[in-house]
């Protein structure tokens, strides 16, 4: 029986996919229409616009990035920094920023009529300002749509640690 998630993963691709809470037939297929669009249609546009996120955010791609971030975008960094959209992009105008790699797994998506949840795993790779860096991080993604269209509204990311008492290796 469901739990009213879908789950999935986009190894090795920049946040995210994005599906949605469904009802499902006994064989788990989705039957349930959302304004004209079946919710499996809806899960693979907004899927579609996770990966092109991800390849926008890998290669710098400020005129799509400028596009798909919200107005009112907030990015919240590993380190509790905060980042407006034009912060955020202005990493990658000044080529601050540039990632060498950059994984997207144990994604975990919701989505609540117009805005979506999205966790997952991040493991970087990248240079900022002359420094090399590589980490593993939680995110949590709120995607909105406006005006028909989504766009990513809020991003956190946080070291991802060991749960207390766990044995180091």
């Amino acid at each position: 029986m469901s739990d009213g998630r879908l789950r999935g993963s986009l190894a090795n691709e920049r946040p995210s996919a994005i599906t949605e809470p469904h009802a499902a037939n006994a064989s788990g297929v989705c039957r349930v229409a959302i304004g004209g669009m079946r919710r499996e249609n809806m899960d693979e546009n907004l899927e579609e616009l996770a990966r092109d996120l991800a390849n926008a955010e890998r290669k710098g791609d400020v005129a799509f990035l400028a596009r798909t971030l919200a107005d009112d975008f907030t990015g919240i960094g590993p380190r509790g920094f905060m980042l407006t959209k034009d912060e955020w992009l202005a990493r990658h105008k000044s080529g601050d920023l540039r990632y060498e790699s950059f994984e997207l797994d144990e994604v975990r998506i919701r989505v609540y009529g117009d805005a979506a949840v999205l966790t997952g795993r991040e493991t970087v790779k990248l240079r900022y300002r002359g420094e090399d860096q590589q980490a593993e991080l939680r995110t949590t993604e709120v995607f909105v749509k406006q005006a028909g269209q989504w766009q990513l509204a809020g991003l956190q990311l946080s070291p991802i640690a060991p749960p207390p008492g766990a044995q180091k290796r």
